[in-house]
């Protein structure tokens, strides 16, 4: 291959992996960006990128402005804290939690997508020494519903 060839090769494959980080930030900045900026902040995102890809020559300044911009990016998506105090869907808004009576683990909220109303979470019961003594890879655990 000759230099040329690699040279248009080595962009082709940046402009093929510029474009996904230009949608996903795109998408992150209007989900989980600030609110008051959900519209203008992904919008300028997408343009100052674009326009990077687009009006910023030679490539090696090209590669660096979109590195910049693409580091800055990562650095804000990195400040975000996780957290389970947001508005959930009903189904979905109780996390599932266990308790341990001596053998037996049980599950607490687990969604079997067996709905009767929503707030059915089904606990589900294992008794631990069959579960992790007999299985073996690829063996599942079989639940049994606890009556109580």
């Amino acid at each position: 291959m000759t230099e040329p060839s690699k040279r248009r090769v080595l962009r082709a494959l940046f402009v093929l992996l510029a474009f996904p980080l230009i949608l996903w930030g795109t998408l992150a900045l209007h989900f989980a960006g600030p609110r008051s900026g959900a519209t203008v902040l992904p919008v300028a995102w997408a343009v100052l990128t674009i326009g990077i890809q687009l009006f910023v020559r030679p490539f090696g300044r090209r590669a660096r402005a979109f590195a910049l911009a693409a580091a800055t990016l990562m650095v804000w998506w990195s400040t975000i804290r996780p957290s389970n105090d947001r508005r959930w869907q009903p189904d979905v808004a109780r996390p599932p939690y266990t308790q341990l009576h001596g053998d037996e683990l049980t599950i607490h909220n687990v969604r079997n997508f067996d709905y009767r109303c929503l707030s059915s979470g089904d606990p589900r019961t294992c008794m631990l020494p069959r579960a992790i003594g007999r299985s073996s890879p690829g063996t599942r655990l079989r639940w049994r519903r606890r009556t109580a």
